[in-house]
């Protein structure tokens, strides 16, 4: 049994015991044409090495090389790296593919200790500004910017914000660019309602936002680590929850100058969403309907930036909005009408928080069109009368047929609270349940630890 050390591009047969302490999702390299996947594998001196896996090997190793877990690797291809990559003082790079043998050890297994894990602290992030290292967080997740793209020069650029915090109690946003943003941003996105803990490598330090962290082409996220240091910010969390569900619900991007000058309320009613024109994201607590029953409940959507096409599904075309070559997929779409004790509004819900009224996703609501069926609207109406939501509004001034309107788009939605049907009426709702165990209550259902704290 060799160390990493030992391994050369030279040496014809080697045997390494090594532990995973990265693995990206896959992503396509900057020109698009190649998929590929990022590993960090630490030996039990500490020594750690890069190794990739590319194209159609990544579905070969899918189960394989899991977090944390120990490896016998041996002979994978080894070839000298650029300096400027040599981020472990090791002068190469591994690349596994079909021909690398690889076991799991479950007797000899590397301790986690070995990887010697160190997390950028948040308090102090504007003396790293313009360090050219990269560093690791590990933080909570509390909130979320709508994607974004758009083009500087001849480049197109994808954008996911999210609002992070950790035990220092002081929020710092994460940027995640382009292929990152596909990959890594899909896990955290889809583990939002629960305030997940994240783990996330290799980040820059920027002057954005006053301080922030932003990705690199080898950031990597891990949702939930198995370590120990994560094992206490769960706790932390656990004993924090008022905190951090007070702090989801404002609005953290924005930049300093501007932010003092916010307003400090929290939930607002729908007539101070109506009224409020220097504000544009709002949180309301709310009953919910569905009045246009035409509706298809989906929308024909390119699968990278999903803006609307007027297409066939899995038509093949050149995005006008994101200039990049995609096919036309189906996306969730809900128009509902929302209102509490003031008023009411009309409101459109995309994607995955569509999803969480429909109860099925976009593929099934296009089967059901194309068979033309539709999914029942009394069935779903009958289960929102009964359902009490907090949402994240977004209000923004469109103009249409050459008249200013405002269009309101749900950014978050998750459910309070279940009203027994013989005491539903919106002018005397009751708080008919709270949770006993707040972990568990994060788990299963957060938003019953946004109602206890926030009505």
């Amino acid at each position: 049994m060799m160390f990493i050390k030992d391994v050369t591009s030279v040496i014809d047969s080697w045997k390494v015991r090594v532990i995973v302490e990265e693995k990206t999702q896959p992503r396509a390299s900057s020109g698009g044409s190649i998929q590929y996947q990022r590993l960090v594998l630490a030996d039990e001196t500490g020594q750690k090495v890069v190794a990739t896996i590319f194209g159609s090997d990544i579905g070969y190793f899918k189960d394989s090389f899991c977090l944390y877990n120990t490896y016998v690797v041996s002979n994978a291809k080894v070839k000298r790296c650029d300096p400027k990559y040599d981020k472990f003082n090791y002068p190469y790079q591994w690349t596994i593919n079909l021909k690398t043998a690889h076991n799991a050890e479950t007797e000899k297994c590397i301790a986690q200790s070995v990887l010697n894990l160190q997390f950028a602290t948040f308090i102090n992030l504007k003396e790293q500004i313009g360090n050219d290292n990269v560093v690791d967080i590990l933080a909570i997740v509390v909130d979320k910017k709508d994607q974004r793209s758009f083009t500087a020069g001849e480049k197109e650029y994808i954008v996911k914000e999210y609002a992070m915090v950790n035990e220092e109690k002081k929020v710092v946003i994460l940027t995640l660019w382009n292929a990152v943003a596909e990959s890594e941003g899909n896990i955290i996105d889809s583990a939002l309602d629960i305030y997940p803990v994240l783990r996330v490598s290799n980040l820059s330090v920027s002057a954005h936002y006053d301080g922030s962290f932003g990705s690199t082409p080898s950031t990597a996220v891990l949702l939930d680590p198995a370590i120990p240091e994560a094992d206490e910010l769960r706790i932390w969390r656990s004993s924090n929850l008022k905190y951090i569900v007070e702090t989801s619900s404002k609005d953290h991007f924005v930049h300093t100058e501007s932010s003092e000058s916010l307003p400090k309320k929290e939930i607002y009613s729908i007539q101070d969403v109506l009224k409020n024109e220097k504000v544009e994201k709002f949180t309301v607590q709310v009953n919910a309907k569905i009045v246009d029953l035409d509706q298809k409940f989906f929308y024909m959507a390119c699968g990278k930036c999903y803006s609307s096409i007027n297409a066939e599904h899995k038509y093949e075309y050149t995005c006008v909005s994101c200039k990049r070559s995609t096919k036309a997929e189906p996306r969730e779409k809900v128009h509902l009408n929302i209102f509490d004790q003031s008023g009411s509004l009309d409101v459109t819900v995309f994607g995955p928080q569509a999803i969480k009224i429909l109860q099925m996703d976009s593929v099934m609501c296009m089967d059901l069109c194309n068979a033309k069926n539709s999914p029942s609207v009394n069935r779903i109406n009958e289960t929102l009368f009964s359902e009490v939501f907090l949402m994240k509004i977004r209000k923004r001034k469109r103009t249409i047929g050459g008249i200013d309107q405002y269009v309101y788009a749900v950014g978050n939605l998750s459910r309070i609270e279940t009203v027994s049907e013989e005491k539903h009426d919106k002018d005397d709702l009751e708080e008919s349940t709270s949770p006993k165990n707040l972990e568990d209550s994060l788990t299963l259902m957060p938003l019953l630890v946004k109602e206890k704290y926030l009505s």
